[in-house]
């Protein structure tokens, strides 16, 4: 299978999403400007299958919104970088009308890290959420060139996202409900995959938030905070289980503790979400 980046190995049935990256999935591209905003454009992958607003479907612009503002403080000895923590906080109850933009602010480098904010608003200029990111640095080999300090635009690609699919068909994971909360499960496929052939750090973050959801019942319990600590790399082919634990669940409010694990038991990424009752 070919993606932007060049050839992965996968034997599975991609079915509508043959050539889909994660951005394409979640309808995320850039404007022409080449230092505008990100946008994510309306569409049924924005939603679950009743179709209501799923704040799992914002993990990849937001990961990739509140990264670009790291991406111009990387130091030049650096040769790259990788996400170690992701937030989020959304207005509670919002319905994001037509396309949403972000934007993106550096706050501060240090110690080989960086951290970003970023704003999320639809077409009538509605704030949708606002996020951080915090990146690690990672050296350049010796004598390696220099890496421009830009995003490459080609990992958007062409393709555009498949219309009709919610993001329960985009994430495909198999949800049951348990005594604490649910368990979800789902193997890691290439439309999963960021360029360095590990799974998106806006998917990771979709995969925690859509089974902490779950537990819940789903709606009219909506994410309003949710907090990502990414740990190791999901590989393609793997089963990946997303443990979803309500430790706490009032009349509005709920604290959600989620793990997603490889199968050797170590953890990918960790997350705590705050959700309300938005009804």
């Amino acid at each position: 299978m070919r993606m932007p980046w060049g050839e992965v190995a996968w034997s599975g049935d991609a079915g509508p999403f043959e050539e889909q990256t994660p951005w394409s999935l979640f309808g995320v591209h850039p404007l022409p400007d080449e230092d505008g905003p990100i946008r994510m454009l309306d569409g049924s992958w924005r939603r679950d299958d009743e179709g209501h607003f799923s704040v799992a479907s914002m993990g990849v612009i937001a990961d990739h919104v509140t990264a670009q503002g790291t991406v111009v403080l990387r130091p030049p000895q650096f040769a790259g970088l990788v996400t170690s923590e992701l937030n989020l906080d959304i207005v509670p109850g919002v319905e994001p009308v037509g396309t949403i933009y972000g934007s993106w602010e550096p706050v501060g480098e240090g110690a080989g890290s960086a951290l970003a904010s970023g704003r999320f608003v639809d077409e009538t200029g509605q704030t949708v959420a606002v996020g951080t990111t915090g990146v690690a640095f990672f050296p350049a080999p010796p004598d390696a060139p220099e890496v421009p300090r830009a995003t490459p635009r080609g990992i958007f690609g062409e393709t555009r996202p498949v219309a009709g699919v919610s993001v329960d068909d985009i994430l495909g994971m198999s949800v049951t409900l348990s005594e604490s909360g649910a368990v979800g499960r789902v193997v890691s496929k290439p439309w999963h995959l960021n360029p360095a052939d590990i799974t998106h750090g806006g998917v990771t973050f979709a995969f925690l938030e859509y089974v902490g959801h779950a537990a819940l019942g789903g709606w009219p319990w909506q994410a309003t905070s949710v907090r990502v600590s990414y740990l190791r790399p999901g590989q393609l082919g793997e089963e990946l289980t997303s443990t979803a634990e309500v430790v706490y669940r009032g009349r509005s409010l709920a604290v959600v503790y989620g793990r997603l694990t490889r199968p050797d038991g170590k953890d990918v990424a960790v997350s705590m979400t705050t959700y309300r009752r938005v009804e």
